[in-house]
């Protein structure tokens, strides 16, 4: 191989490929399908990482020699290039963010295709297009209308040196992984979208893909739907009731004065199981109590023990109350 002219012999098939169109779906519905999709590279930076090749070749190659096996492979690419962090390039380097973001979607562009990945290039996806973020406004919009997106506040992974919010992972050891600097925890309004209205069809959903089965335990433990059971003891001389969950913490809630079965969430008064009622201690006033309950219609209608159960899952609490 100490003979091999890359340059040369690569560019060569690259200029081939690209000029016939090898990598293009076709509509062809006599052939057995594959979509074989990565993560779009976003393009804050000047270029590509050896990171980005790691993460692409996995499906580089399950999608070459699925080609091989005679399948019509959709394998597409795009830019995910919308975010403070290429505002901030575009800050550090004194240039506005749709001259930078253009830059960079071309230089990774000629990256991608020098790398020799088979990606069908007709089918491109930039985020910060209109023809294309339109779509995903319009999807808000009407998640919003219909009462699945709220506007509440919550603590973030801030770095105050990128002056951005970070995810878990890219916070990790309480470091900024871009500039290794100190990250906080950091009130804003955020948007959220109501997941808990969905989640039952996201799991039933999994029996019906034919995911590999660590990526559905994956999904299944993010969704994290557990089934439990709460038992509600009213307590003698007093309006309120004492509360036994499945993981065995109590918690003092007001009595709920209603004949009708009603879903509650009330910020509660908690306790360990073996504490005397008085030592109660109030949590924050985040901590909230989410369940179904059939009380009675007043507090002296019912019997000194009153076990209530209920379905419990993890997921259905609310972020807000």
């Amino acid at each position: 191989m100490a003979n091999y002219d890359f340059k040369t012999i690569e560019k060569k098939w690259q200029d081939r490929w690209e000029k016939e169109g090898t990598f293009r779906a076709i509509d062809d519905f006599s052939l057995p399908k594959f979509y074989g999709l990565i993560e779009f590279p976003y393009p804050s930076g000047a270029g590509m990482h050896v990171g980005h090749i790691k993460a692409y070749s996995g499906m580089e190659v399950i999608c070459r020699k699925r080609r091989m096996q005679g399948y019509n492979v959709l394998f597409p690419i795009g830019f995910d290039a919308f975010g403070l962090p290429a505002e901030n390039y575009a800050i550090k380097t004194g240039t506005h963010p749709r001259i930078v973001t253009d830059q960079n979607i071309h230089n990774f562009t000629g990256q991608l295709k020098r790398v020799g990945f088979a990606f069908d290039w007709s089918r491109v996806i930039d985020t910060t297009d209109t023809d294309y973020y339109k779509w995903t406004q319009w999807i808000f919009l009407k998640m919003f209308e219909h009462g699945l997106v709220f506007r509440d506040k919550a603590f973030v992974n801030y770095c105050p040196s990128c002056k951005c919010v970070l995810s878990n992972e890219d916070s990790q050891g309480g470091k900024c992984d871009i500039c290794h600097s100190d990250v906080i925890q950091k009130s804003k309004d955020v948007w959220f979208l109501r997941i808990t209205e969905y989640a039952d069809k996201l799991l039933d959903g999994l029996k019906h893909v034919d995911f590999p089965a660590n990526i559905k335990a994956q999904q299944e433990n993010w969704i994290g739907r557990s089934t439990g059971a709460f038992v509600n003891f009213t307590l003698s001389g007093t309006d309120e009731t004492l509360r036994s969950s499945a993981s065995h913490s109590w918690s003092w809630l007001p009595s709920i004065r209603s004949s009708t079965s009603t879903l509650t969430a009330s910020r509660t008064w908690t306790r360990s199981k073996n504490t005397a009622p008085n030592a109660a201690k109030r949590p924050s006033s985040s901590a909230l109590s989410l369940s179904r309950t059939r009380p009675a219609s007043s507090s002296a209608d019912l019997p000194q023990s009153t076990p209530s159960t209920a379905r419990r899952s993890r997921y259905s609490s609310p972020t807000m109350s």
